[in-house]
């Protein structure tokens, strides 16, 4: 079933109206836009205009990684503060270049709207690859939560086609199979907002069309042994205290016996969110992400 006029804004107002205070982050954080050079490019894909920030390292070293940075948000949360100083930090750490995605959130447009700019920026970092310094064979592709699901169906709708030029994939703490509900009642008022902000989330990038969420490309989880066995080395992050945790380790487990190299990292003291908020875990979480990309 569609998504009514009067649904949307409802959901509109839910995600609005719920949204966490965007963090005052500390000056230590903020000097990190001083680690990279920034170039701002616009592109149009899947009928829409969405941007791309280049992170060029001030430290780059000759034929460096690449690395595809996609936010996360919910699919509704778009580029923010934090994504700038994390994409200029991890640019810094691998010696290379960040392509940092700001892509069209659900409030604008669909997920075949995304899944479209995703792709379409894969395609631009690998054309740009040599121009900007790197190496072609060395492009990783990862993301966050949301971001982390676009890259998974996107790459593997790529695979399809063999047409995937990525040497790694990152997914940290992202939901992989849609088709779950929480299973732990809210213990209190906060939880039951957030449990209803993350439904709305759903809702929303799917506009309400649940049958969806039986697709491999929108619940990677779902994917056959033969499709994911084309995948590139892949890093999959998990935080305990995250509602997504149990379907990243079961995907990550499936990977690895099926032979595909597989990093997975749980960290034990994190929700979700951690690692581009700078909360607790997060340097130990990015450092290890920096080494898997320059790996690759």
């Amino acid at each position: 079933m569609a998504l009514s006029e009067e649904r949307y804004n409802e959901l509109k107002e839910i995600l609005t109206g719920t949204r966490p205070p965007v963090p005052d982050y500390p000056d230590e954080i903020k000097a990190y836009l001083e680690l990279a050079d920034s170039e701002k490019v616009v592109r149009t894909a899947g009928d829409h205009d969405y941007t791309i920030y280049i992170r060029k390292a001030h430290n780059q070293t000759p034929a460096s990684p690449l690395y595809i940075y996609m936010h996360g948000g919910g699919w509704a949360v778009g580029h923010e503060a934090c994504d700038d100083y994390y994409s200029c930090w991890m640019a810094d750490q691998i010696g290379g270049v960040v392509i940092d995605v700001d892509y069209t959130t659900s409030f604008y447009g669909d997920l075949d709207v995304m899944y479209a700019q995703t792709r379409d920026a894969l395609e631009y970092a690998a054309a740009q690859a040599e121009a900007l310094g790197c190496d072609p064979a060395r492009i990783v592709m990862g993301g966050f939560s949301a971001g982390g699901h676009l890259t998974a169906g996107t790459v593997l709708r790529m695979l399809e086609e063999d047409k995937c030029p990525l040497a790694g994939v990152i997914l940290a703490y992202s939901p992989l199979d849609l088709r779950l509900k929480p299973r732990v009642a809210p213990a209190t008022e906060r939880d039951k907002a957030m449990q209803v902000r993350g439904a709305a989330y759903e809702e929303m990038v799917l506009r309400g069309d649940d049958e969806r969420r039986k697709d491999y490309i929108v619940s990677p989880l779902l994917a056959s042994k033969l499709l994911l066995a084309k995948l590139p080395r892949t890093m999959v992050i998990s935080a305990q205290l995250c509602e997504f945790r149990e379907q990243d380790e079961a995907f990550a487990k499936t990977l690895s016996e099926i032979g595909i190299e597989t990093t997975s990292c749980r960290f034990t003291f994190s929700g979700h969110g951690f690692m581009p908020h700078f909360r607790q875990e997060w340097k130990e979480a990015s450092l290890r992400t920096a080494r898997f990309i320059k790996s690759c």
